[in-house]
């Protein structure tokens, strides 16, 4: 329902944040419906207000930041600026330079990673993952200059990604599977870590984007829904992929298909609504849970960690527990609505500043970047929190920086610019 009325409120654009939000926790509840009659639970009245609540609170931040930008000098002149953008002649450099760092570091990371642990590629995946989400991390912690690396050149596969993106959607360019690369590595490099979520952030990455720039391109969002909705068939190939990869990564469940996807999905909210029902709340300092990277740079050496739960049925259903837990474990109620709305409120933002853009006939290139970078955080919040106790922190503050000084170094405004009673 949330979703319908977002859709027309929204202009009918479906990748507005209130129907990203909304989609995942959709997805989570239809999982567990799956599997109730497995677990044999059913959620409390106090899951489903707190649910409902953070879901109303996040939708209002998203109206308040429609407000701010509304009431924006720009929007009342309604100045139009119809501004292009050029690639530098440098990309392909650009991309061949990233290619050799991301090489060094995937052969460098796989080294240190094999120090931690012997064994086979799947062993040494899994004890680095499990020890890494233990009270235990400190015992694998990779050198300072090899996580800057890595971020650094992350930072630069996303942005030669956009890039991609850009000249395939809006320029109609053919070529440049080349600059496909660095973000494949990525993604090699996240699988070696154990990190499979990360892929499903650059789809989600490809996915915004490419909507935002087929919008602009049409000036029409029913078509750029029609068009995303045909890529929606990468889908299919992306979950069973997801499923297999549990073999590689050294996880040991023998659930089948239907059972692993359901429990992945499902799992988080009745492990929140298990939490609930236990009445034992986390004896954290206020914040610790929610704004987990902070905390760590004042106590390097302890980390937030989350017991396995099961059903009363004896399944085990997974360590956790949606976004929410966090913010209600330290703030409560009051604290989880607000930090919700606090949620609403930055990629509201975000997506008003891309609309209004591509009104004005340009296109907001980082501040898309930005919101098809963050929104993996809004999709996935059914599942945890990455927005606050990842996002919130020097390492992400820096990535940002990153990409914005790669954004401005490969892209340029165009001279062919037009502005409102100007002519060519």
């Amino acid at each position: 329902m949330i979703s319908l009325l977002s859709f027309s409120a929204f202009k009918a654009t479906i990748l507005n944040p209130v129907n990203i939000f909304s989609f995942g926790f959709l997805i989570g509840l239809f999982a567990l419906w799956y599997s109730k009659s497995l677990w044999l639970v059913s959620l409390s009245w106090k899951t489903i207000f707190l649910i409902i609540g953070g879901t109303l609170s996040f939708i209002l931040g998203v109206v308040i930041s429609n407000i701010k930008i509304t009431m924006s000098p720009s929007i009342k002149k309604n100045v139009v600026k119809n501004t292009r953008y050029e690639i530098r002649t440098g990309l392909k450099y650009f991309s061949i330079v990233t290619v050799l760092l991301q090489a060094v570091a995937t052969l460098l990371l796989y080294r240190q990673l094999r120090s931690f642990s012997g064994g086979s590629l799947s062993a040494i995946i899994s004890y680095y993952r499990n020890t890494a989400m233990s009270v235990n991390a400190s015992q694998v912690t990779l050198s300072v200059w090899l996580s800057q690396l890595l971020k650094g050149t992350m930072s630069a596969s996303f942005i030669v990604l956009f890039i991609f993106l850009y000249r395939k959607v809006i320029q109609k360019d053919k070529g440049g599977y080349f600059h496909l690369f660095p973000i494949i590595i990525y993604m090699i490099q996240s699988l070696l870590m154990g990190g499979r979520l990360q892929l499903l952030r650059v789809f989600v990455f490809v996915f915004i984007c490419s909507y935002f720039m087929e919008m602009y391109t049409t000036r029409n969002s029913i078509t750029a829904n029609r068009v995303i909705l045909k890529g929606t068939k990468w889908v299919v190939i992306v979950i069973p992929f997801f499923y297999l990869l549990k073999g590689f990564l050294g996880r040991t469940s023998t659930d089948n298909f239907a059972q692993y996807i359901s429990r992945y999905l499902g799992g988080p909210i009745e492990s929140f609504d298990l939490y609930l029902k236990s009445g034992v709340l986390g004896e954290h300092k206020l914040g610790q849970e929610t704004f987990t990277s902070l905390y760590s740079l004042f106590t390097p050496n302890k980390i937030t960690t989350f017991k396995w739960v099961a059903s009363p049925t004896g399944v085990w259903i997974g360590n956790v527990f949606t976004g929410f837990r966090r913010y209600y474990a330290d703030f409560g109620t009051v604290g989880l609505l607000m930090l919700s709305a606090g949620l609403g409120i930055f990629f509201g933002f975000m997506y008003f500043e891309n609309m209004n853009s591509i009104n004005k006939g340009t296109l907001s290139v980082f501040s898309l970047v930005c919101y098809g970078f963050f929104s993996y955080s809004l999709l996935f919040e059914f599942f945890d929190d990455t927005f606050y106790s990842v996002a919130f922190s020097v390492g992400m503050l820096l990535q940002v920086i990153e990409m914005y000084f790669f954004y401005r170094l490969l892209f340029k405004r165009s001279k062919n610019n037009l502005i409102e009673g100007e002519s060519e």
